[in-house]
């Protein structure tokens, strides 16, 4: 299993390990182990966590997704441990996009995945800017544990590490050339990874007026399923003519950034 166990911080997991369906190389025939990492927000992580992250996992940057309200709410732990930069990168600078908060602005679609796609079609939109400082880093070369240094490893996270991150991890597997189904089973993990803080994600959204009383429509809301993301990929197929056309239209990343992404 991709996870590591890391008291105070779930759903922390490799993104590595997935197959290519056509190698970037003649030695490299999946995504790599070791470089890229992903998790849910780290404000309760243990110090005994936190040296985890730096001293096993390799990892010397992380980068934060999450608005304003968001880090508000909660504390900033990452960024005062010695050897790790906090780099924030919001996706939605003002507006709290916590899954709570997402579920009440999707309310209608709680039953199904195109609410989902409505979702992420709006997040996509708006990440350009902030996806773009994070693959213009693992462009240049992340060199994780087990790489011989170089700039580390790297973290990713916004609040419930579903969303926002999920929609850059499965961006950068479409260009990579991961399997689409493969996408979806990465991005499913989210449910078994979240484990405890779903019931406090479920909790926060049923005493929400709008949400009151829809259990069902809650748990769908805050799950995970892989035919959320099918959809997705569907749209970004659509309107940006796949993975490696959201990165040069939205992104912007140029031809030797993209084929670094490859590389690294």
């Amino acid at each position: 299993p991709p996870f590591h166990h890391c008291p105070g911080l779930p759903n922390l997991r490799d993104v590595g390990g997935y197959p290519l369906t056509v190698p970037t190389s003649p030695t490299t025939h999946s995504v790599t182990r070791g470089l890229l990492y992903r998790s849910a927000d780290p404000s309760r992580i243990t110090p005994q966590s936190l040296s985890l992250l730096r001293d096993t996992l390799g990892i010397r940057t992380v980068f934060d997704l999450r608005s304003v309200p968001e880090i508000q709410r909660d504390s900033e732990e990452v960024k005062r441990q010695k050897g790790v930069e906090r780099v924030w990168t919001p996706v939605f600078r003002e507006e709290d996009y916590s899954p709570e908060k997402v579920g009440v602005r999707y309310k209608a679609y709680t039953r199904g995945a195109e609410g989902f796609r409505e979702a992420y079609r709006d997040i996509l939109a708006a990440a350009g800017e902030a996806y773009a400082v994070g693959f213009r880093h693992l462009a240049r070369g992340t060199g994780g544990r087990g790489q011989g240094g170089g700039q580390g490893a790297t973290l990713v996270h916004c609040t419930a590490g579903k969303d926002r991150t999920g929609l850059l991890v499965a961006v950068l597997f479409g260009l990579l050339g991961v399997e689409k189904g493969r996408i979806c089973e990465e991005y499913a993990l989210t449910d078994r990874g979240l484990g405890l803080m779903k019931p406090v994600f479920k909790e926060r959204l049923l005493r929400n007026e709008a949400l009151r009383g829809d259990e069902e429509g809650v748990e769908s809301l805050i799950g995970s399923r892989a035919e959320n993301m099918r959809v997705t990929l569907e749209l970004v197929d659509e309107v940006y003519g796949g993975a490696e056309g959201y990165l040069r239209k939205v992104v912007g990343l140029t031809d030797g950034e993209i084929e670094g992404l490859r590389r690294n």
